[in-house]
C-alpha cells in the first residue's frame, strides 16, 4: 500500500469517527428531548427543532397531524404560523425602504386618501410596525369580531373600514397596543408601493433567496401536502378548533411553515447578513428604536461569568392561529436556534419552562457555562393571543357533543 493510499485512508476514518461522534451526540440530545416530552403533565403535540449553525441536531415531530386518521407529526409536517408572520412583513418593509419605495415616518394618509384623516395624518409606517398607531387589536377592538366578522371573507375594502371604524386605543407614538389591523395596514402599502399582491412579494424577496420552499400564504381553500389538523383543547380532551377566515390576516397573520423553513429564515437575522438587505437596513430591523421595541422581535442581553459574557437572545414570539403556536428563540452571536410549532392551540407544554431547557442543551453544546434551568431564568416571553374569557367557552367545545 502506497503512502498516498495510507493517508487517505487514515483521513477518512478520522471522518467516519467524527461523523459518529457527532451521530452519537446528536442521538443524545433526541433522547434528553424524548424524556422531557414524555415526562410532560400534558401530551405535547407539534415539532421541534435545535441547531447550531449549518448543524440541525434535532428536527422531530411528536404527537399527531391528524388524530382522526392517526396521522403523527413529522420534521414535514406545516402549521399555520400566526403572527410570526409579521416578522416577514416587517422585513418586506424595510427591503421597500431601502429601495427608496418607503419612508418610515410617512403617515398613511398617502396611501390612505379615503381613511379618516384625523387617523392616516397621526399614523406613521413607522408606528404600524412597532405597535404604537394605537389602532385595537381586532379581537377586542373591533365591534362583532368573534362572532361575525372573524368567520366572514373581507375584501380589503371591506376590512379597512373596520379598522376606521374602531376607536384608537391611544394617540399614535403616544403608547404601545399590539395591533394584528396595523399589520394588515403594512400589507396593503406594499401591494401598492409594489404592484406586486403581499404572496408574490413574500416569495420573490424572502422565500426564494432563503430557499424556503414549504412556506404559503393561506386561503382556507388550498390542499397542503403534509398539512396539520389544527386543535384545541375541549371539555373531555381535544377537538378540532373553530375555522378562522384567514383573509382577515393577511400580512399579519396568514403564513404555513415548517419548522426548517423557520429554521432557514432565522439564519438570516444577524447584523451582518446581506441576503436579504444591506448590513445597514438588517441592523436598523434588528435594534431598538428610539421609540422602545424593535421593528422585528424582541431582544435582550442574558449575562453571565460573574457579568464579564453574555448571550444575545432574540425572542420571535409565542404567536397563537386558532388551532396552532409557534415560537423561536434565537442566539444571535451563536447564530444557535429552538424552534417549537405545535398544532394544539392551547398548548400549555410550549412553556417558558420547555424553552429554558431546550435552550440550556444548545449551550451545552456550545461550551457555554450557564444553565437557564439552573439559575431559574426564563427565556423571553412576547406576543401571545389570549381569547377574552367572556368568549372563551362559546369556542372550547366539548369532544363528545
Amino acid at each position: 500500500m502506497s503512502s498516498k493510499q495510507k493517508t487517505f485512508l487514515i483521513v477518512m476514518l478520522l471522518l467516519f469517527i467524527t461523523v459518529s461522534l457527532a451521530t452519537v451526540k446528536n442521538n443524545d440530545i433526541e433522547d434528553k428531548v424524548n424524556r422531557y416530552i414524555s415526562n410532560l403533565s400534558e401530551p405535547f403535540s407539534g415539532t421541534i427543532l435545535l441547531a447550531i449553525g449549518d448543524d440541525i441536531l434535532l428536527n422531530k415531530g411528536y404527537g399527531m397531524a391528524n388524530y382522526s386518521y392517526d396521522i403523527p407529526n413529522t420534521a414535514d409536517t406545516k402549521f399555520l404560523i400566526g403572527s410570526t408572520t409579521k416578522h416577514f412583513t416587517a422585513i418586506l418593509i424595510l427591503q421597500m425602504v431601502e429601495k427608496g419605495l418607503v419612508n418610515l415616518d410617512d403617515s398613511i394618509e398617502k396611501y390612505f386618501p379615503d381613511g379618516p384623516k384625523e387617523k392616516t395624518s397621526k399614523i406613521t409606517i413607522r408606528h404600524l410596525l412597532l405597535h404604537q398607531s394605537g389602532i385595537p387589536q381586532c379581537y377586542s377592538g373591533f365591534k362583532d369580531y368573534l362572532t361575525v366578522h372573524s368567520k366572514l371573507f373581507h375584501t380589503h375594502k371591506e376590512y379597512l373600514r373596520l379598522i376606521w371604524n374602531s376607536e384608537l386605543r391611544h394617540e399614535p407614538g403616544k403608547g404601545s397596543t399590539y395591533s394584528t389591523p396595523g399589520y394588515y395596514l403594512l400589507g396593503i402599502i406594499l401591494e401598492k408601493v409594489s404592484n406586486k399582491s403581499y404572496a408574490e412579494l413574500l416569495k420573490e424577496n424572502i422565500l426564494k433567496p432563503l430557499k424556503m420552499e414549504n412556506t404559503f400564504v393561506d386561503n382556507n381553500l388550498s390542499i397542503h401536502k403534509n398539512m396539520a389538523t389544527g386543535y384545541q383543547k375541549g371539555i373531555n380532551g381535544l377537538v378540532l378548533a373553530r375555522k378562522n377566515e384567514q383573509s382577515n390576516h393577511f400580512a399579519a397573520g396568514d403564513l404555513i411553515s415548517t419548522s426548517k423553513d423557520l429554521y432557514l429564515f432565522q439564519r438570516c437575522l444577524n447584523y451582518k447578513s446581506d441576503r436579504l438587505m444591506s448590513p445597514r437596513y438588517m441592523k436598523l430591523l434588528l435594534e431598538a428604536q428610539d421609540q422602545g421595541g424593535a421593528f422585528i422581535g424582541s431582544k435582550y442581553k442574558q449575562f453571565y461569568h460573574d457579568n464579564k459574557r453574555h448571550l444575545e437572545i432574540m425572542g420571535l414570539g409565542t404567536s397563537t392561529s386558532f388551532g396552532f403556536r409557534n415560537r423561536m428563540t434565537r442566539f444571535i452571536n451563536e447564530d444557535a436556534c429552538c424552534i417549537v410549532m405545535s398544532n394544539i392551540e392551547t398548548d400549555n407544554t410550549m412553556s417558558n419552562e420547555m424553552f429554558a431547557f431546550l435552550s440550556d442543551i444548545l449551550l451545552e453544546k456550545l461550551n457555554i457555562d450557564f444553565r437557564f434551568t439552573k439559575n431559574k431564568k426564563k427565556i423571553d416571553d412576547y406576543h401571545t393571543f389570549k381569547l377574552p374569557e367572556e368568549s372563551q367557552k362559546e369556542y372550547t367545545g366539548n369532544l363528545n357533543a
